[in-house]
Formats: structure tokens, sequence, C-alpha cells
């Protein structure tokens, strides 16, 4: 039975409120430094890899932050008009974490062009299909997060949910998978150090992608799940955090990174 509220996160305490906005806003500024690094790096060498990264992170930073936006108002400033999300219309919103999504949808065909320029694969063909079920699934969350989501009514449905669960298996499986196989291929050298560091970033966020999804099943199915989702999604954050890093450095590979390398494994050029 749909229980609804009479302003979004009425349900929540505020210990879990500002135990959740905490970590989101932590993300989201280590998202945006890496990406401004990106910036930074994109000045003196500009390349499409570059740019697709820094394109990524950014939006999905952004995302992070509009996000975490609601989060703060009603902690702040408890129901407020600008709590049920951006105008759109007369008595119309958008709900804050349905725009958020659709910048991380959209940031999914920027990795997936990150991707193409590591390794010219994917085909095209393929990265098409990816944009059509990302742009269609943008239309579902747009739509929802305008006509359907009121307090007390989640921002993706349960199929919505699968279907992004399963985009971003697909895209992360296939970053993994070229790193992994990289990784086998290159002697023993800085190269191999940097591609196997991003191997394990992916893999963090795939492991990440469990527990998002396991936070949502608890929270819906089990009593007071709401303490134990925040916990979950509280590693979730973290294994972010760590996926943003590791690909950054292994990318990147600024010079405190490939020192320590040449520290650890003298051997390596």
């Amino acid at each position: 039975m749909l229980l609804t509220q009479d302003y979004h996160y009425q349900n929540w305490d505020q210990g879990t409120l500002l135990f959740q906005c905490v970590f989101q806003t932590v993300v989201t500024v280590f998202l945006l430094l890496v990406s401004a690094e990106l910036w930074r790096k994109y000045r003196t060498r500009r390349t499409r890899v570059i740019y697709h990264l820094g394109m990524a992170f950014s939006l999905i930073g952004i995302g992070f932050l509009t996000g975490t936006l609601p989060i703060f108002i009603v902690l702040t400033f408890g129901d407020v008009p600008i709590l049920n999300g951006i105008p759109v219309g007369e008595g119309m919103y958008l709900w804050w974490t349905n725009f958020s999504f659709a910048f991380v949808i959209l940031a999914n065909l920027f990795l997936f062009k990150f991707l193409q320029g590591l390794f010219d694969s994917p085909s095209q063909k393929f990265f098409y299909l990816f944009a059509v079920a990302n742009i269609f699934l943008a239309i579902l969350d747009v739509y929802r997060g305008i006509f359907v989501v009121i307090p007390g009514v989640n921002a993706l449905s349960v199929e919505m949910g699968m279907i992004f669960f399963f985009i971003e298996l697909v895209l992360w499986g296939l970053i993994a998978s070229k790193l992994f196989r990289s990784y086998r291929k290159i002697r023993p050298s800085i190269d191999r150090v940097s591609i196997i560091t991003m191997a394990v970033g992916s893999v963090f966020m795939i492991v990440s992608l469990f527990m998002f999804a396991l936070g949502n099943i608890i929270q819906g199915l089990v009593i007071d799940g709401l303490i134990y989702a925040t916990l979950l999604l509280a590693f979730y954050w973290l294994l972010i955090i760590l996926t943003v890093f590791f690909i950054y450095i292994g990318f990147i590979r600024p010079d405190w990174f490939k020192a320590l390398i040449r520290k650890i494994s003298p051997e390596l050029s």
C-alpha cells in the first residue's frame, strides 16, 4: 500500500538525513575536485579521452550535487516550496532525484566514449544501442519525476531501477573486462600498473552497484530497514570515491603515483 507523506523525506529521522547528507556531500566534493583536475589536464593535453572522462565525472558530480540538495533543504529549512523540485510548469515540478539521475545517465555515454577512446572498442553500433537504452531510461526518468513522484513515492520504479542497474552493470563490466584483458597483454611496466589500477577501480564500481541495489531492497522490505540501508549506502558512496580515485590515478598517472611505483618496483619503467 502506498503511504504518501506531506513532504519529501518526512519519514526520515534527522540523524539519518544528516548522515546521508554528509556522505553525499563528501563524495560530490571529491568528484568535482577530480573533475577540475581533469579539466586542468585537458588544457595542456587536449585529447578526446581526457575530455570524455572529464565530462563523465563532471556530470556525475553535478548529478550527486542536485541529488544532495533536497536533503540539505529539508535539514535546513524543512518543508519549503523549493523542496518539491524544479518548477517546470504551473503547479508542476521535476523532483530533484530524477533530475540528478538524468545527469548520471548522460554521464554513461561519455564513459562509454572514454572506453572507446582507450581501446577502439566496443563498436560504434554497440554505442548506438547503448545510447538508445540510456535515452529511453532518461525519458522515463524525467516523465516520472514530473508526473508520478509525490512525497512518499520513490524516484525510480522497480522496473526503472532494474534497467538502470543493468545498464550500469553492462558499462562497468565492459570497462573492467577491457582493462583486465589489456593488463594480461602488457609486459611489466608503469603502464601495466596503471591499467590494473583502473581495473580495480572498475571492480569497486561493480561492487558498489550491488551495494546500492541491496540497500534499496532492504529499505523496502525490512522493518527499520532505512537504518540498515543507509549503512549499506555509506559503503556504496565510499566505493564510488575509490572508483573515481583509482580510475583517475591510473589514467592520468600523476608524478607522485609514478614515483611510488618506482619506489616499490625500481625495475619498472
